[in-house]
C-alpha cells in the first residue's frame, strides 16, 4: 500500500532504490529531475557503485510516496518502493554496513586453480584498500579535489570538476573544452548534458553569484557529493597508511598497535 501523504510530524518518506547500471548520485539526479526537485532534496547514507544491482534505502524531502512510486513507470534504471515516513533525513554514514554477493564471470581457469584461489583468501585475507569507486576512473581523481576543498582552494577544486581529462568520451570532452576556451556560462549550460550535474550545479552557481565567486558556485554541489570528495581524500591517506604497514610490518599476522 502506498502512502498518500506524509503525517505533519515526518517530513520525510524513506524508500528503497533499486539500480542498475548507474550509481547513486547519477540516478538521484534522475529522481531529482523527473519529480521537479533539486539533489538537495534527497539523502542517503552511501553510495553504491554503477556496475552492479543494488538496493539501498533514501530519503525525499518534499513529495509524497503516491509521486515517488508513480515513478515506477518512467525509470528505465531500477524501480522504488517499500515507502514509509519518518522524522529525519538520512545522511552520508548513517548506515550500519553493506552486504555483497560477488560473482566473477567470465573467468578462465579450472577448478582446481579457482579452489586455490578461494583458500588464499579465506586463509589469509587481503588488504582493505579503497578502489576505483572511491577516486573514480579518469585521470583527476576525486580525492584530488577533495585536498583541493579542504585547502579551501575553490578555484582550483572548482577547476578540477570542469575541466577536459584524457581518455574520457567525445561527449563530454568537446563541451568541456569548450568551456575552457569560452568561459560562456550560458552556452555551458546549454551544452552540458543533464546527467553532469556537479558539473552543471557549478556551472548555475557561476550564473548566479558571478564567474569569480568559486566558493559560491561550489556551494550548489549537492553536499553528499562535496563530502565524497572529501572522503575520497581520507581515503588516499588510508591507502598510503595500509602500504607502509605491510611495508614495514608484512601482512601474515597482526601487530601490536593493529585494529583487529
Amino acid at each position: 500500500m502506498v502512502l498518500k501523504g506524509p503525517p505533519q510530524d515526518k517530513r520525510f518518506v524513506e524508500f528503497t532504490l533499486f539500480k542498475t547500471n548507474q550509481d547513486t548520485m547519477t540516478a538521484v539526479s534522475h529522481l531529482a529531475r523527473l519529480l521537479s526537485l533539486g539533489t538537495k532534496s534527497f539523502g542517503y547514507a552511501g553510495t553504491k557503485d554503477r556496475r552492479a544491482a543494488t538496493l539501498q534505502r533514501l530519503t525525499a524531502h518534499g513529495v509524497p510516496a503516491g509521486r515517488l512510486a508513480e515513478l515506477n513507470k518512467r525509470l528505465r534504471f531500477g524501480a522504488v518502493g517499500n515507502f514509509k515516513y519518518v522524522k529525519d533525513g538520512l545522511k552520508l554514514g548513517d548506515l550500519y554496513g553493506n552486504r555483497f554477493s560477488i560473482v566473477l564471470r567470465d573467468v578462465d581457469a579450472d577448478d582446481a586453480r579457482v579452489e586455490e584461489a578461494c583458500k588464499g583468501l579465506a586463509e589469509g585475507g587481503f588488504i582493505n584498500y579503497y578502489g576505483r569507486q572511491r577516486f573514480g576512473s579518469t585521470s583527476i581523481s576525486t580525492h584530488q579535489i577533495g585536498i583541493a576543498i579542504l585547502k579551501s582552494n575553490w578555484a582550483e577544486a572548482a577547476n578540477l570538476i570542469l575541466c577536459s581529462r584524457p581518455g574520457e568520451k567525445d561527449e563530454t570532452r568537446t563541451v568541456r573544452e569548450a568551456y575552457a576556451s569560452t568561459g560562456d556560462v550560458e552556452q555551458a549550460l546549454r551544452d552540458f548534458p543533464h546527467w553532469m550535474h556537479v558539473e552543471r550545479s557549478i556551472l548555475e552557481g557561476y550564473r548566479k553569484h558571478g564567474v569569480d565567486q568559486h566558493s559560491n558556485a561550489l556551494s550548489g554541489v549537492a553536499r553528499n557529493m562535496r563530502l565524497m570528495y572529501v572522503h575520497a581524500w581520507q581515503s588516499a591517506v588510508w591507502n598510503k597508511m595500509a602500504s607502509a604497514r605491510v611495508r614495514l610490518f608484512g601482512a601474515a599476522s597482526a601487530v601490536e598497535g593493529d585494529l583487529v
